[in-house]
């Protein structure tokens, strides 16, 4: 328990870091679009500034809620998907579906779905090709939450998962659930399955 919680500390200050490290280049395009006065130029450094302040709004939104926070999971994950799309918009369009979902969960396992879901999004958006639709759907099954994504194109499965995969499940293993992959011919898809109720911890950990 100590060694995860130094763990979340450590994560949140990189993650306050690489905010403020996104704010400075922002900054410093802003700068030098202001600077020239080729039209071209200055066209061309304001839109990768545009670019990086959706990245670093997708980054914020990412960010790790406090610990007593409990978090409607529908709107957190409306919230998380609205600004990965929004950086990814030149890459590839997102689609979220949500059903009759009225799920509370704790903070910390909504930032964990969220992790999945964004590192999902990412994984489709660079393998999928340009110019494609991403589909996000959650929905409950049973005892469990359901989170699918897929894209279309055609992929196919590697023996040797990569690093993307290996984190999503293990993501989906903190939440007590778990992750499984399907590739076909005319596109891939992943589910994650968890518990809607958390699994209880063992209070000497």
């Amino acid at each position: 328990m100590i060694y995860e919680t130094t763990a979340l500390v450590l994560v949140e200050e990189f993650a306050h870091r690489v905010l403020n490290e996104y704010t400075h280049a922002i900054a410093d395009l802003t700068l030098a679009a202001r600077s020239t006065e080729d039209t071209v130029v200055r066209r061309r450094l304001l839109a990768a500034a545009d670019r990086l302040h959706a990245h670093a709004l997708a980054h914020r939104a990412l960010a790790m809620p406090r610990a007593d926070v409990h978090c409607d999971v529908a709107e957190y994950m409306s919230g998380v998907c609205a600004a990965v799309a929004n950086a990814l918009s030149w890459e590839a369009g997102v689609q979220l579906q949500i059903g009759d979902l009225e799920v509370i969960w704790p903070g910390e396992r909504c930032w964990r779905l969220a992790l999945i879901v964004s590192e999902l999004i990412h994984n489709a958006a660079r393998h999928g090709g340009r110019n494609h639709t991403i589909a996000v759907a959650l929905m409950t099954a049973g005892p469990d939450l359901i989170c699918r994504v897929s894209n279309e194109g055609p992929c196919s499965p590697s023996s040797n998962p990569g690093r993307g995969r290996r984190v999503v499940a293990a993501l989906a293993a903190e939440i007590g659930g778990h992750a499984d992959w399907q590739f076909t011919a005319s596109g891939a898809c992943a589910w994650v399955a968890a518990p809607l109720n958390a699994p209880r911890r063992d209070p000497r950990l």
